[in-house]
């Protein structure tokens, strides 16, 4: 087993965990469009995990984006493209 396949595994874990056991619900509705295609681009890890748990990660990534704010620094402005990744990356 390689180290990848231990991480890929433990984040499958850490999903399945935090769905079963903290007291949220995870968004239903479709995510946005692109958002699937900056996972695929921006969470290399993300590539490892099914498509099954990738949406779970979209869905949990979309319920950091709605609870937490995310603030740009010196000017910077936050697209789709960094909120996503850096939620997606939290929880990978």
């Amino acid at each position: 087993m390689s180290i990848w396949d231990i991480i890929t595994q433990k984040g499958q874990e850490l999903i399945t965990n935090a769905v079963m056991h903290l007291q949220f619900r995870l968004p239903s509705d479709p995510v946005p469009d692109g958002w699937r295609e900056i996972l695929s681009c921006r969470v290399p890890l993300a590539c490892h995990l099914s498509p099954t748990d990738q949406d779970r990660l979209l869905r949990v990534a979309r319920l950091m984006l709605d609870e937490v704010p995310f603030e740009g620094c010196g000017g910077l402005d936050l697209n789709d493209d960094i909120r996503v990744t850096v939620a997606a990356t939290a929880h990978c």
